[in-house]
């Protein structure tokens, strides 16, 4: 009986070093859990941030590429309304003159290709951004995942372990009536006879 009752004791000992390591564990979780968050959302407000700075950028440059191609076709328009004078004035200009014009004109090609170019770099950044947002919003809910996962389980081991205690206790219970009875018949057959006894043989 009394190697039950340290069988008990040491199982119980080793219960309660389980969930104290479980909740050890748990907390640990929770505060990686919190870091990574924190992490998570400094590192969304950056790429926000970042994503926001390029956007502006984009826009300024887009600004200044359409003024210089309003530029540009202002020019263009002067180009062609000189022509036309010139043409009136001097016919024997008219080759030189066309030369301007055609080069006005790649002049506005090449300002609208840069612009077509800078639009094209800027979708992609942002499209790269995006998907790096995405897979930070992905790990961020699997550590939650594996936290309440991790929580169940301490949640679980911790029933269990109360079941084990009360069952332990019943045990305890039961080892101490039997040493109990075994106490008190030994007792009685211990105990001297009374001198009625000693009469009666």
């Amino acid at each position: 009986m009394h190697t039950q009752h340290q069988e008990s004791a040491r199982l119980l000992s080793d219960s309660e070093a389980e969930v104290r390591r479980l909740r050890k564990a748990l907390d640990e979780a929770m505060a990686s859990k919190e870091a990574l968050r924190e992490k998570t959302a400094m590192e969304l407000i950056a790429k926000q941030r970042a994503a926001e700075e390029a956007e502006e950028r984009h826009l300024a440059q887009e600004r200044r590429l359409l003024s210089e191609v309003d530029r540009e076709r202002m020019t263009t328009r002067q180009a062609s309304t000189d022509l036309a004078k010139e043409q009136k004035a001097r016919a024997g200009e008219a080759e030189s003159a066309r030369a301007a014009l055609d080069a006005a004109h790649k002049t506005l090609q090449d300002e609208e290709a840069a612009h077509r170019n800078a639009a094209a770099s800027w979708a992609h950044q942002r499209h790269e951004a995006q998907v790096e947002l995405a897979t930070l919003r992905e790990r961020a809910a699997g550590a939650e995942q594996r936290a309440t996962d991790l929580a169940s389980q301490v949640h679980r081991q911790h029933e269990q372990f109360e079941r084990e205690i009360s069952q332990m206790r019943g045990s305890q219970v039961t080892a101490a009536a039997v040493v109990s009875q075994h106490r008190t018949r030994r007792e009685v057959v211990k105990r001297p006879p009374t001198k009625s006894a000693k009469r009666a043989g």
